[in-house]
């Protein structure tokens, strides 16, 4: 019902701005997977996600972009409760951004690909950190490799890249390859200046795994090792 209000009110505004292109008809995938954004934005998980299953299961099955919004629904319902995830969301996240990488329909710019493919090793990351094999950190590895690669080809602005290098320390950190992870924390801090959180994540991690001392910029927290599961960004 929220939802259905958002659409009426987004196709109003579309329509006075010009931009309605003449009606509803082809804009409702569109319109509806926006509304499933400013929802997920919102912390309405729920609502967002009958705004993205609206576009993906009646409207416009081979919309790419809202099968990353389903991915990202059912992986942050997953994930809530870090000493417990939910496998079979995290399973279910792993489909939708699958189907992603299958859907034809896409914006252009959006690197709808090279995403899928980050949310997809955060995936394998998660559920490797779970204890279910170590084989699903080299699973992880080559996501993040696949989607680094995308977003040079596409020379896509640095802070994407950077979350995927991030992936990869925490992998390699994960598998106590602490040379490899100081590499890709570097990467993530190089290619992270339009995101200092991720930046200032990426610094603090590489000095934990640091192969000889280094002096970091004034302000830059110490940060003891810890056995909890290290943060992925969905």
């Amino acid at each position: 019902e929220q939802a259905s209000q958002m659409f009426q009110q987004t196709i109003a505004l579309m329509q006075e701005s010009g931009e309605g292109r003449g009606g509803q008809e082809g804009i409702e995938d569109t319109v509806y997977f926006y509304i499933g954004r400013s929802l997920a934005a919102a912390g309405q998980g729920n609502a967002a996600l009958e705004a993205y299953q609206r576009v993906v299961n009646e409207l416009n099955p081979d919309y790419a972009w809202a099968y990353i919004g389903v991915g990202n629904i059912y992986y942050i319902e997953a994930t809530k409760n870090p000493e417990s995830l939910d496998k079979g969301l995290l399973n279910q996240a792993l489909e939708a951004y699958n189907q992603a990488l299958k859907a034809p329909v896409r914006f252009a710019g959006a690197y709808v690909d090279a995403k899928a493919y980050v949310n997809i090793g955060n995936v394998y990351s998660l559920i490797a950190q779970a204890g279910e094999g170590e084989h699903y950190y080299t699973q992880a590895q080559h996501a993040y490799q696949e989607a680094i690669q995308l977003y040079e080809e596409a020379d896509a602005p640095p802070r994407y890249k950077a979350k995927a290098c991030y992936g990869l320390g925490i992998t390699y950190e994960r598998l106590e390859d602490y040379q490899m992870a100081w590499k890709w924390y570097q990467c993530c801090t190089d290619n992270a200046e339009a995101d200092p959180r991720l930046q200032s994540s990426c610094r603090e991690r590489g000095k934990i795994v640091a192969p000889t001392p280094i002096t970091l910029p004034t302000g830059i927290p110490t940060v003891e090792p810890t056995d909890t599961p290290l943060p992925l960004l969905p």
